[in-house]
């Protein structure tokens, strides 16, 4: 049959999707909700997806079949479709069909649910912005996880207890055979693959620890990402990408540009946490003691124009390596930054070159926090919102 949009159309506000349990800014947001979320277009045939999809173009549908893994419910609408929807043979079996331009249905059935014309039940320029936004910040972390090619194996292995981030070159997938992925159980694992192309086709997948609900395969420059011949687990991520998907499954939540083939998408629950909350700061001062003292005695003055490192390990146990200038009489500050275990040292310039002064620990949270050595304050540990202040780093005047 042939739905044609009604001649007066009613803009109703969107719907609330379901309430989850993980905040949205830590996940993949209202999209998490559905087994498939394209922004514009979508051309699938012969194959199914298990949960909810979303389409923010012109969905075309042959032979298909959605929600078959969910419960009933007249209220819940399991295709969502922005713009036209052309659907020939199929059924959604546990709730409604709604598209937001014109619908032409053919052999359809929605034995628990109905159709309808409706715009804006989904924000989708919302949505893709804030996914995008997501998948470039997470593309940009360093990671933390050991990755290795050992002959076509591509090994992938984590220690983190919460997030373990991976960085998998496209030329490494292309080459694989199996990818093996072990963390902690319950950790999140975010595999950012950079680039413009990637494949992922004709491999095996092992998990040990990990599962599908905690995985992120994020594809943040991708423009064309292919998989084929496998069975993926965990959502993937590719805000920019045209998906060619045939001959295969994924179990999460599949998010692109667009996507055409025959491949199948699975339910598995999101469950991924990413969070970097770059909240702890560090700030002092490197000043001359003028009596070599190692202590900041009245009058003693700043010193501008000097370089201070900060280094470490973050909570996910990366390296960290930092430098700013002092300004504003020998004032330094580093942040916002990841929680962690740090150094803050001092290069003395050429004419304090000589100098073997202590530095002097600060506070955080009122309490002296750091051991101090030549020329550096060491042991500092910030925790999420600390903020270390007073850290002093004094340079001898004319020693020896």
């Amino acid at each position: 049959m042939t739905l044609p949009p009604p001649t007066r159309r009613t803009r109703l506000a969107a719907e609330r999707l379901e309430a989850r349990d993980v905040p949205s800014g830590y996940d993949l947001g209202d999209a998490a909700a559905f087994n498939a979320f394209f922004f514009a277009d979508m051309n699938a045939f012969n194959s199914d997806a298990e949960g909810r999809v979303a389409v923010g173009g012109h969905e075309t549908l042959s032979a298909y079949g959605i929600g078959d893994k969910l419960p009933p419910d007249r209220t819940r609408d399991d295709l969502v479709v922005g713009g036209d929807l052309d659907f020939t043979n199929g059924q959604v079996f546990g709730g409604n069909i709604v598209y937001g331009a014109a619908g032409h249905l053919s052999g359809v059935g929605t034995p628990n649910g109905s159709v309808r014309q409706q715009a804006d039940v989904v924000p989708f320029t919302a949505i893709e912005q804030d996914l995008a936004d997501k998948s470039a910040s997470w593309g940009a972390e360093a990671p933390n996880g050991r990755t290795t090619v050992r002959y076509s194996n591509l090994n992938l292995r984590g220690t983190n207890p919460a997030l373990d981030i991976f960085t998998v070159t496209p030329d490494q997938l292309a080459a694989a055979k199996s990818i093996c992925l072990i963390v902690p159980s319950g950790a999140t694992a975010l595999i950012n693959v950079p680039g413009a192309e990637a494949a992922i086709k004709d491999l095996g997948l092992r998990l040990r620890g990990a599962d599908a609900g905690h995985i992120l395969w994020n594809f943040p420059d991708a423009h064309q990402l292919t998989v084929s011949g496998v069975g993926l687990r965990g959502s993937v991520l590719a805000p920019g990408a045209h998906l060619d998907f045939n001959n295969g499954t994924i179990a999460g939540t599949v998010i692109a540009d667009s996507m055409t083939g025959n491949g199948q998408f699975n339910l598995a629950p999101v469950r991924i946490h990413i969070e970097f909350p770059r909240t702890a700061a560090l700030s002092g001062q490197v000043f001359i003691d003028d009596d070599a003292n190692d202590q900041k005695d009245s009058g003693e003055a700043g010193l501008d124009g000097v370089e201070v490192l900060l280094t470490g390990r973050d909570s996910f146990g990366r390296p960290v390596s930092l430098s700013t200038l002092t300004h504003d009489d020998g004032q330094f500050s580093f942040g916002p930054i990841l929680p962690g275990t740090f150094s803050v040292q001092v290069l003395p310039p050429q004419r304090y070159a000589d100098s073997g002064l202590f530095g002097i620990p600060g506070t955080v949270g009122g309490s002296p926090v750091g051991v101090g050595d030549v020329n550096e304050v060491r042991n500092i540990g910030l925790a999420d919102g600390d903020a270390g202040v007073d850290y002093l780093l004094p340079l001898e005047p004319n020693p020896n």
